[in-house]
Formats: structure tokens, C-alpha cells, sequence
């Protein structure tokens, strides 16, 4: 993490301790929208307002709903905490890694299955550049040819795979086993609203609630930075905090942040001037602009003449969330989908401390909304080869 004023980051493991409930700011009242709808991960905004909230509640005499204290920010400004995921994770067991994150499968893959198991395999043609500048968000992918007994299927319908599939891609391995681990369950739970006058139910106000039910060490980890040391320079190595809707608590321990297999990445890349650009955490920028934001980030990579040769998108959605000291929605987003992928050509190969200072890093420059959330975080790969569109 590159920045001056962060004197230390922490990877933050979350684990809940019943089940937990997420959903956007739409709003919902019983009666009228009958199922209150599972939104998982949940947005940065969510995560950022429990920690900040906790470090508050933890450091000082404030108390909800008053204004947070100075030092804190407000609703609007999301100094002097940095968030970076949340990301879906399993603890780790006893030998193991601590926290295994897990990534959604780049959209330039597919899944095959056969009698064997479930691979992944790297599509291997993507559009043309000329393709790419004339259909600015809709992009045709060519689908590998099937041995006998095999389907494919697109990655969207497959979950997240942990990191060490990514780091695998990201290396150019191709034809991956794919372990699908289930980390979550749905758990649909029926509600009836209640007069609060009378403290009698309602009548015709039933309606359901999509809860989310994790398997065992299943939860979430997200790299948390604080910058002030006025509010304490970290969170404590383990705690309890309310994370979600209903004040659902969630148990939580930190561990040092993971380096995302920095050095094997810059050495896979070392003399190539083509590279694949892999999206980790949404980014409120079109597929398109991913590359402009990069090259305003670091002039390093502007200076070697980075263009677009060809995107895989995971699709361009609105998301929202719900402000919980104010009590009304966020301004929604339209942002580009994590497992997009960009791949990006220059007049020379990257050094590998450019590689290096890149990869995991987050798109926006220091400082800016985009920074505090953690949104628009890259990793860089190998490419995959190109041909013609119709060829």
C-alpha cells in the first residue's frame, strides 16, 4: 500500500456469530416489497462504517446517533480509515494460511466439466482492438473447443475460488482444477411487521428475509489502514463489532496483510509489454476507463504508452447502500463488476518495481472517495493470446 501517511495495514478477518443480513438501499417496507433481498459481499461503505464506528465507540465517550467526533470524519468523508474488499474468506486451519481470500473467476475463463471435475480454462481469443473502440461496454468472447464429454459454462454461474486459483491464472498456468468451495448459504426467514402503537402484528404485512448462513471459518476479510494515529494507530488484534443490518455482531482478528505474490508476478511479467489487468474490487468507472484511471495513478505506466487491446467484462451494474447515522440511502453507483479483465499493451515492458507497486494496489489517486473504499483494485498477469475478431 503505497501511501506516506499509512503507518500500517491489517488484514481484518469477520466472523459472524449467528448468521448475517446485507442488502442495498432499496427500500423495503412489509406489505408492500414481501422479501427483503441478500446483497453479498457487501459494499465497502458497509465495512468502512463498522470499523470506523467501533474505533469511535471503542476511543471516545460518542455514542449514536450524534455526530461522530473530530478526527472521525463525517458521513460524507471516509478519513482517516482505508478499507480495501471486503472479500469472501475462509480462517485457515491449524498449518494452513490464517485467511484464505476468495475472488470471483476473471471473466476471461470458463468452466468445463466433464465426468473428471470442474476446470478452469482460459479463453484463449477475445475481441479485436477495433472491436473493442467501437462497442464501448458489450464484448464478444469465443468459446474454446470441447472435448468429447465436456461442457462449458460462462464463470458467473460458478462462486469464488480462492486466491491461490487467481495467483495461478494470473501466472498464465492454464486448464486449472477448480475446487468449489461452498463458503454461504442462503437462510430465507419470515418476518411480520408490528403495529408499534397496539405492539400487535400487523395484518397482510408478512414478508420474507434472505439471511446469509456461513460454513464453518467461512466470513469475510477485508485490509484495513488507519492514518491518524489520534484515533489509535490500528484495531486490536481481536474483537467484536456490529457488521450488518439488525446489529448482527461479528467476531473479528487481524493478521499482517498478504503481499498477493507480488515478486512471482513482476517476474512472470519481466520483458513482456503486454499484460492482463484483473479487477478485485468493483471500480465506479466503465471497463473502457479502467486504463485511464491506471495511467493517472501512475506515471510510470503513462509514460510507456499503455492502450487497451482487448476487455473481458463481468458486467456494469447500480449498487447502493443504506447510511445508517442519517438514516437514508447513499447515492448509488454505477460500477464495472470484480473478475473483469483488461489487457493492456506498451511501447516497453513494465519494469518489475512498476509491477510490483501496481499489483494489488487500487486504481483511484491518494486521497480521493475511491482510495478510502479500496475500489478499483487490480492485479496484474500473463496475457492470453489474441486473434482477430473473426478470425
Amino acid at each position: 500500500m503505497a501511501s506516506s501517511s499509512v503507518a500500517l495495514t491489517r488484514l481484518v478477518f469477520f466472523e459472524p456469530q449467528d448468521v448475517w443480513f446485507f442488502r442495498d438501499a432499496r427500500a423495503f417496507a412489509a406489505g408492500t416489497d414481501h422479501k427483503a433481498r441478500l446483497v453479498f459481499p457487501p459494499p465497502p461503505t458497509t465495512v468502512h462504517g463498522a470499523v470506523r464506528t467501533f474505533v469511535a465507540w471503542t476511543n471516545t465517550s460518542w455514542r449514536p446517533p450524534e455526530p461522530l467526533p473530530p478526527g472521525y470524519g463525517d458521513p460524507d468523508t471516509r478519513a482517516p480509515i482505508r478499507v480495501i474488499g471486503p472479500y469472501p474468506a475462509r480462517r485457515g486451519a491449524d498449518g494452513c494460511p490464517p485467511v484464505t481470500t476468495y475472488h470471483p473467476l476473471p471473466a476471461d475463463c470458463v468452466v468445463r466439466r466433464s465426468d473428471d471435475g470442474a476446470r478452469l480454462a482460459r479463453r484463449r481469443r477475445l475481441a479485436s482492438p477495433d472491436f473493442v473502440r467501437s462497442r464501448a461496454e458489450q464484448f464478444v468472447l469465443w468459446e474454446p473447443q470441447l472435448g468429447e464429454g465436456e461442457s462449458v459454462e460462462k464463470v458467473g454461474k460458478a462462486g469464488p475460488v480462492p486466491f491461490e486459483t487467481i495467483s495461478a491464472y494470473l501466472l498464465g498456468e492454464q486448464d486449472l482444477a477448480l475446487a468449489e468451495d461452498g463458503l454461504w448459504a442462503q437462510e430465507n426467514r419470515f418476518g411480520i411487521a408490528i403495529d408499534r402503537s397496539t405492539r400487535t402484528v400487523e395484518e397482510g404485512r408478512l414478508y420474507t428475509a434472505e439471511f446469509l448462513r456461513t460454513t464453518d471459518g467461512g466470513g469475510l476479510a477485508a485490509l484495513v489502514q488507519i492514518s491518524d494515529a489520534s484515533i489509535g494507530d490500528q484495531l486490536p488484534e481481536e474483537g467484536i463489532l456490529q457488521l450488518g443490518g439488525e446489529s448482527r455482531l461479528a467476531a473479528f482478528r487481524s493478521f499482517d496483510p498478504p503481499d498477493w505474490n507480488k515478486e512471482a508476478v513482476a517476474s512472470a511479467l519481466e520483458g513482456k509489454a503486454r499484460f492482463t489487468v484483473y479487477l478485485a474490487t468493483p471500480a465506479p468507472v466503465p471497463p473502457s476507463e479502467l486504463l485511464a484511471s491506471m495511467s493517472q495513478r501512475w506515471k510510470g505506466l503513462s509514460d510507456l504508452g499503455p492502450r487497451t487491446v482487448a476487455i473481458a467484462s463481468a458486467g456494469v451494474e447500480r449498487t447502493s447502500s443504506f447510511d445508517l447515522l442519517r438514516g437514508t440511502p447513499r447515492r448509488s453507483l454505477l460500477q464495472t463488476n470484480p473478475g473483469t479483465v483488461v489487457v493492456v499493451e506498451t511501447d516497453l515492458p513494465p519494469s518489475s518495481d512498476l509491477v510490483a507497486e501496481i499489483h494489488g494496489e487500487t486504481v483511484f489517486v491518494e486521497e480521493s472517495e475511491g482510495w478510502w473504499l479500496g475500489l478499483g483494485q487490480v492485479f496484474l498477469g500473463a496475457p492470453p493470446t489474441l486473434v482477430e475478431a473473426g478470425g
